[in-house]
């Protein structure tokens, strides 16, 4: 006798708080140097940058099947990421959650910025 046994499983990521990197201090020459900071870091990072007017660039991520969108808010004092929009990354707007792997994109994101920043 043959006993076939069939084991599926189904793999869901956490989801956490949306963490929005909001104030990050900066203190560079003037607000184009963020403003190229941001650009080298999308660049670095594979983010998609569109400029917008007063000091707004709007970025997106796509990864494998997942995409987010993101603000970036910017003066020559700092930067703010918030969240825009996503794409199959559970986001659930009621509960302010989402995908865990969002905020180490944003975190990894940040850290790109502030490491592109000339003084």
């Amino acid at each position: 006798m043959q006993v076939f046994l069939f084991f599926t499983s189904t793999v869901f990521a956490a989801s956490l708080a949306i963490a929005n990197v909001v104030n990050v201090y900066l203190s560079a020459k003037d607000t184009k140097t963020v403003e190229t900071a941001i650009m080298r870091a999308c660049q670095d990072k594979d983010w998609t940058p569109v400029k917008k007017p007063d000091n707004i660039i709007t970025a997106t991520l796509h990864v494998i099947q997942h995409m987010i969108v993101v603000d970036i808010n910017y003066s020559k004092t700092g930067y703010s990421i918030t969240y825009k929009d996503s794409v199959n990354m559970q986001y659930n707007a009621s509960k302010n959650k989402i995908h865990a792997k969002y905020s180490a994109w944003v975190a990894n994101f940040s850290k790109s910025i502030k490491g592109n920043i000339v003084y």
